[in-house]
């Protein structure tokens, strides 16, 4: 390493020493005999009671159906969607990616509580609805179930798993399917034997992330399974930290490191179906023009599929939280007249300014910490492949496997009886959704990075300018609408996020998402306040992607391509998917 490059690799072991310390101290959480900063001695006493509870078997059960099933349903249904959307000359193929859009501005645990008013039993919407059309039991969808879970779950990955799926199929060669054509194959068998087989591989992918995802997910296990009793990994750790005293800490340790080794064995069968997808390449230089399968008759039904994804998901859920965030009371039998109380008594709210303003510091200060070090970290491992770089690389990679209600388990231990003192203050998030964020920014960036030859650094270094004048004056330029896309990203997520957030927070650092979480589990009226809040949320987020879209000139659907590099260690290539 050059003396006179040290400066520039600070940055870099920075970020590893801090993406280190939540491993380290959730490792050793679990083996503690006491709770975080008191005195007490090693033990695997923690993983003991954790075999012999007989809760334990069901709560792991749980967690695999949950996440699995979820991750089948969002593929399933993506699946079709990417089909009609990319493949076929159906119309109002322009409302599905009309639809993303809408589920940008939709924080899980908002979309979760809208739920909760269409399928509860009794009081449900359209529990009710179908009470009125066959006569029986308004019961027969409850929400409240494994079921109800998978559902709502599945419908929130779906986009995610569209975009990856259908990028795929934007890349395949439409001569492949024109010779099905002229063997005889129909719309249907063109799909079954030379399309789905070309995208397998995205598939799978979509697949073992959307398990990863669900896996790590806070919001519907909270907002859905902790009411219907159902727990998964992720509610039992809040359950042991929040809900029980004294909290038993240690049984949430020993939850989160299972959680954390199953999303491991996940990355890396994920990464493993990433590199076996170069087996599966079909571009080349003289790839035919991509042309759109004729579906004939059957074309308004590919167009009233997408309709009724359109008016089924994002339309009824937004259409919910506002029409009930207008009642004073829920009865959907004997509904009262339509006020906006609930707004003002949201607004009146001691935690909601409180938690406006934190969650914007919070958010704001994640992306401008996690852009400064993924910028250094993704640099010096693409370019300079030092031990620094690969160290630093490896190191940051480490949170990839780390939910973020993991994540804040880990900081919590490491944060008690620390002699910085940040514990219970804003900074603690931001140094949790930094650290969680900045390997996947640098994956973000990689891609960007690789494009960028490095004739354009050696000629700076030959013209005299050092490190940092190639860096200020070269790859930053040119990384800028990268970086500028990312920091949205970074922005919509750390926001919405939920999961450090009900571990880290304390009264003097309450974010907005843990305001709306308290008011919705303390009950009563504040359940209507908690939904009047969830839609002046979703408001807010729209403010920033359409101020994004019209001023930033940014594409806000692109950053959920961000999170499909969010469990892979290796660049995803899904426009090149296909069979040899």
């Amino acid at each position: 390493m050059n003396r006179k490059d040290a400066p520039y690799y600070l940055p870099v072991i920075f970020a590893a020493a801090i993406s280190i310390v939540p491993t380290i101290y959730l490792i050793y959480g679990s083996v503690w005999s006491t709770s975080p900063g008191l005195p007490g001695r090693f033990t695997l006493a923690n993983y003991a009671n954790l075999a012999r509870d007989p809760s334990s078997a069901g709560v792991l059960a749980n967690t695999i159906e949950y996440s699995v099933g979820a991750a089948l349903f969002s593929i399933a249904l993506a699946f079709l969607l990417a089909i009609i959307v990319q493949r076929t000359d159906a119309p109002f193929r322009r409302f599905a990616n009309f639809s993303i859009l809408i589920v940008l501005a939709l924080p899980w645990i908002i979309e979760d509580i809208a739920w909760t008013y269409l399928l509860s039993t009794q009081i449900g919407l359209y529990n009710l609805a179908l009470s009125r059309l066959t006569g029986l039991a308004p019961t027969l969808l409850n929400v409240y179930s494994i079921w109800g879970m998978i559902w709502v779950m599945g419908l929130s990955l779906t986009p995610l798993a569209f975009l990856i799926i259908s990028s795929s199929l934007r890349g395949i060669d439409s001569r492949l399917e024109e010779v099905s054509a002229i063997s005889g194959g129909g719309v249907r068998a063109t799909i079954l034997r030379i399309d789905l087989p070309l995208v397998l591989p995205s598939i799978l992918s979509a697949f073992l992330l959307s398990f990863v995802i669900a896996n790590e997910a806070f919001d519907t296990a909270a907002i859905i399974g902790i009411p219907g009793r159902v727990f998964v990994l992720t509610s039992s750790i809040y359950y042991n930290v929040e809900g029980i005293f004294p909290p038993n800490y240690g049984a949430a340790t020993a939850y989160a490191v299972l959680l954390v080794a199953i999303t491991l064995f996940a990355i890396y069968l994920y990464s493993r179906t990433i590199s076996l997808s170069r087996r599966f390449q079909t571009i080349r230089g003289n790839a035919g023009s991509a042309r759109l399968l004729r579906l004939g008759k059957w074309r308004w039904l590919g167009g009233a599929v997408i309709l009724v994804y359109f008016f089924g998901y994002p339309v009824p859920v937004i259409a919910t939280l506002v029409f009930t965030s207008l009642h004073s009371f829920w009865n959907p039998l004997q509904l009262p007249p339509l006020s906006l109380q609930n707004y003002a008594a949201f607004l009146s709210y001691p935690s909601a300014a409180e938690g406006a303003l934190n969650s914007t510091i919070v958010a704001v200060t994640t992306v401008g910490a996690t852009l400064f070090l993924a910028f250094f970290v993704g640099y010096f491992a693409a370019r300079r492949r030092g031990l620094v770089g690969r160290l630093g690389e490896l190191a940051t990679s480490l949170p990839l496997g780390f939910p973020t209600i993991v994540l804040g388990v880990g900081l919590l231990w490491a944060l008690v009886g620390s002699p910085v003192p940040i514990y219970g203050t804003v900074w603690a998030l931001t140094l949790a959704y930094t650290i969680r964020y900045v390997p996947i920014i640098t994956r973000f960036l990689s891609g960007p990075l690789t494009q960028i030859h490095v004739g354009l650094e050696e000629m700076s270094r030959i013209c005299g300018a050092g490190t940092g004048t190639t860096l200020r004056e070269i790859i930053y330029p040119l990384l800028k609408p990268t970086l500028l896309s990312a920091g949205l990203y970074l922005f919509i997520v750390s926001i919405k996020d939920l999961g450090a957030a009900v571990i880290l927070v304390s009264p003097g650092s309450v974010l907005l998402s843990a305001a709306i979480f308290d008011l919705w589990y303390s009950g009563g009226s504040n359940v209507l306040v908690a939904t009047a809040g969830g839609v002046l949320f979703v408001a807010a987020l729209s403010i920033v992607l359409l101020f994004a879209a019209g001023v930033l000139k940014l594409n806000p659907t692109g950053i959920l391509e961000a999170e499909s590099r969010r469990a892979s260690e290796t660049k995803m290539n899904t426009s090149t998917a296909g069979t040899s």
